[in-house]
């Protein structure tokens, strides 16, 4: 079964067009059974996935794998975006 280390990211107050330390989220598989990782993805730009996530096609049953964000404001004011991981089962 998938599982989501945390529901919500909160980076604060960041100057616009420099991105913040970023904030990982553990996608864990409880499962029996791989789960198949087809894209992970964010649907606000300011919103940045890092070269240190370590998500790759595939989270092994009873493993995990992290995806870290940051957050990269293009403007002011509060922002939300949503991450994706498309296709597991």
């Amino acid at each position: 079964m998938p599982a989501l280390s945390a529901t919500s990211l909160n980076f604060g107050t960041q100057t616009i067009n420099t991105e913040s330390a970023q904030q990982n989220i553990v996608f864990s598989n409880s499962g029996t059974d791989p789960l198949g990782i087809g894209g992970i993805s964010v649907n606000n730009s300011s919103y940045v996935i890092t070269k240190k996530t370590t998500c790759g096609s595939s989270v092994a049953p009873g493993g995990s794998c992290t995806i870290a964000i940051a957050f990269k404001p293009k403007s002011t004011g509060t922002q939300t975006g949503t991450v994706t991981i498309k296709e597991f089962n």
